[in-house]
C-alpha cells in the first residue's frame, strides 16, 4: 500500500473545510462547558458569562453558535438525548426476543437514571421547568419520550412478528416505562435509601418484565 503524504493531504483540504472543523470544535467546547455548568448550577444559575469563561471563547463566538441561553440549553439536551439513545440501542443490539430485549433495555435505562448524571439531569429538569415552562417539552423529548418511542417501535415490530400481543403499542410502551420507574426512581431522587446494586437492579427489572409480558403474551 502506498504511503500517504500527510503534508500534501493537508494542503489539499479546502480552507472552508478546515474552517468548518474549527467551527464545530468550538461549538463542541461550548456545549461541554454548558452541560457541566447546567448540571452544577441549574439552568437559572449557569450564566452565559460562566459558560463563556469555562469554554474559553469570546462572547461573540458564543453567540455566533448559540444566540440565546435557551437555544444553547436545547442543544445540550439534544446532544444528551442522542448519546442516551445510542447507549440504549447499543445495550439491546440486534436482540429481538422480548424478554431479553426488555431486560437489557430496562437495566441500561434505570442504571442511567440512578447514576449521578441521571439524577442531576432529572433535578435540573424539575428546577428549570418550574421557572421556564417552555423548557419542559425540550427535557421530555430529550429523555423520557425518546426512550418510550424506542419501546413503542419495538413493541410494534414484536406484534407484527407475532412475538407479543400488543394492540396499542403507544399505550403499552407508556405502561412499561411507568412500571420501570415506579416508586423506586422517586425514592432514589429523594435520597430515600441508596440506588439498587447491580444484582438488585437485574432482579427488579426481571420482575417488571415478567409482569409486563404476562399482559402481552398470546
Amino acid at each position: 500500500m502506498a504511503r500517504t503524504n500527510a503534508a500534501r493531504v493537508s494542503e489539499e483540504i479546502p480552507t472552508i473545510g478546515r474552517a468548518e472543523l474549527r467551527k464545530r470544535a468550538k461549538a463542541d467546547t461550548i456545549l461541554q462547558a454548558a452541560r457541566e455548568l447546567f448540571l452544577e448550577h441549574g439552568y437559572s444559575g449557569a450564566t452565559t458569562d460562566m459558560i463563556q469563561a469555562r469554554a474559553a471563547v469570546s462572547k461573540s463566538t458564543l453567540y455566533s453558535h448559540f444566540p440565546t441561553k435557551e437555544v444553547l440549553f436545547e442543544a445540550v439536551c439534544k446532544l444528551g438525548s442522542d448519546a442516551f439513545e445510542a447507549m440504549l440501542a447499543n445495550a439491546v443490539g440486534t436482540e429481538t426476543e422480548p424478554r431479553r430485549f426488555l431486560q437489557r433495555f430496562g437495566v441500561e435505562f434505570l442504571a442511567y437514571l440512578f447514576s449521578e448524571e441521571g439524577k442531576a439531569f432529572f433535578r435540573l429538569m424539575v428546577e428549570a421547568s418550574k421557572s421556564f415552562p417552555q423548557l419542559g417539552p425540550i427535557f421530555y423529548g430529550a429523555g423520557i419520550k425518546a426512550s418510550t418511542d424506542m419501546i413503542e417501535r419495538y413493541l410494534s415490530g414484536a406484534h407484527a412478528a407475532k412475538l407479543l400481543l400488543v394492540e396499542d403499542p403507544a399505550l403499552s410502551s407508556e405502561h412499561f416505562m411507568g412500571m420501570l420507574r415506579g416508586d423506586l426512581h422517586l425514592r432514589v431522587i429523594l435520597n430515600i435509601g441508596a440506588p439498587p446494586r447491580s444484582a438488585e437492579l437485574d432482579a427488579y427489572v426481571a420482575a417488571t418484565v415478567d409482569r409486563f409480558l404476562k399482559a402481552h403474551t398470546t
